[in-house]
């Protein structure tokens, strides 16, 4: 936020006086304090149990949970080309990046109609491809 509060030139939160700013708020922390915090517990479970025989549990009930979160997204984004109104915004970069994690899920988010329909959308864009190419990291699999 306070990146985003020091340069507003890069338009990747709404107005602050649009009713779409509420929007933005409610999206960024529940991908924030839900979706990535659940996500971290399917990837790394051993650090949330003292009985290491627990982990993979743990982390196949996480999985489950942060399905029904991507659910829910996919629901959100029937019609819509971005998650918070008609622009891109930092919650869908956002979403990009943990949708992207979750790849290799039994119901992976490109599964699912229009999370398929946007991610594959946002992975045209040349700030997420230059990005992943910086990484090091592989978005071919939205192609």
């Amino acid at each position: 936020q306070y990146l985003l509060d020091k340069h507003p030139q890069v338009n990747l939160q709404p107005d602050r006086a649009s009713a779409l700013n509420g929007s933005f708020y409610q999206w960024l922390m529940y991908l924030n304090s839900t979706v990535q915090s659940e996500i971290l517990l399917h990837f790394y479970p051993d650090r949330y149990t003292t009985d290491k025989d627990t982990a993979p549990a743990i982390s196949a009930m996480a999985e489950l949970r942060v399905t029904e979160m991507f659910e829910l997204l996919d629901k959100q984004l029937a019609g819509v080309d971005y998650l918070v109104g008609d622009q891109l915004s930092l919650c869908d970069i956002f979403l990009f990046m943990i949708a992207n994690w979750a790849s290799g899920f039994n119901k992976a988010p490109l599964t699912m109609p229009n999370l398929s329909r946007y991610l594959k959308q946002l992975a045209q864009l040349p700030l997420i491809k230059e990005t992943y190419l910086k990484e090091g990291k592989n978005i071919d699999h939205y192609f």
